[in-house]
């Protein structure tokens, strides 16, 4: 059996957490490279909260 020291997880988690920032970036670069993937994955959700919220506000003064 192999020994797993600290230094080897936090390098391997480190390594991870890298790997997802970049994943992210390129997620990031391709929908705002696309007017219509920037329409459905940032615009529809922000009016989806937008009416949710308001309609939260009303029913309770209802």
């Amino acid at each position: 059996m192999t020994e797993v020291t600290v230094t080897a997880i936090l390098e391997l988690v480190s390594q991870l957490v890298t790997s997802a920032i970049a994943w992210m970036a390129d997620f990031l670069a391709a929908i705002t490279a696309s007017p219509v993937l920037t329409i459905f994955v940032i615009a529809v959700p922000l009016v989806g909260l937008g009416v949710g919220i308001l309609k939260r506000l009303i029913g309770v003064r209802g």
